[in-house]
């Protein structure tokens, strides 16, 4: 089973093969990475902000703050009501600790919001995928995708080898390699299709 986790997609993918996928679950709205990267900017951390709200989620405390879980049917995800709430949730904190002479968030406070947000999207997507697996009866999962380089997603997804999984993830250097991941993808793919029967040639002399 894989996650597939970017800023254009959330998938829960059944892998039978290299050549054959099946789609069981994906977000209706935010793909995962775009969620991290909206959010990043409500709280005033430049692009990209995944990396940086990651960084500062690391010295936060995950449960400072109570965010919604995205109630969503079968194996599909939706981030859009989580980016709402920590909306809400900056505007509220404004009123409380900013003033005109010091109009940003102290910087504890965005600690906090990135720890609590990144603890609600891993939780949900593990538990997603650990669903999906059950169902299914298996125990070998891959996590791909630019998000699979987030700290707590990779760590919440290694953590279901406590769990009796077998975890498989691409090093963190090329979780964002679009080259390597089209390079895979041909080797994986290599002699799957017919070969060409029509004459081949170059226009370029």
């Amino acid at each position: 089973m894989a996650l597939l986790v970017s800023g254009g997609h959330t998938q829960i993918i059944d892998v039978e093969s290299s050549s054959k996928q099946t789609i069981l679950g994906e977000t209706i709205d935010d793909a995962v990475g775009e969620a991290y990267d909206k959010v990043a900017r409500l709280i005033g951390l430049p692009y990209p902000g995944g990396p940086r709200l990651d960084k500062l989620a690391q010295v936060g405390n995950p449960k400072a703050y109570e965010l919604p879980e995205g109630k969503v049917d079968g194996y599909n995800f939706s981030f859009s009501g989580l980016k709402t709430a920590v909306l809400r949730l900056v505007k509220k904190l404004k009123t409380e600790y900013c003033t005109e002479e010091c109009p940003e968030l102290p910087e504890n406070v965005i600690q906090d919001i990135c720890a609590s947000f990144q603890e609600d999207v891993s939780k949900t997507l593990v538990k997603k995928l650990k669903k999906a697996t059950q169902k299914r009866g298996y125990k070998q999962v891959v996590i791909a995708g630019g998000v699979a380089a987030n700290s707590e997603i990779r760590k919440k997804v290694f953590n279901l080898e406590k769990d009796g999984y077998r975890v498989n993830a691409p090093a963190m250097k090329f979780c964002t390699d679009n080259a390597a991941m089209v390079a895979s993808c041909a080797y994986f793919n290599t002699n799957t299709f017919d070969d060409i029967d029509v004459e081949v040639f170059s226009r370029v002399k």
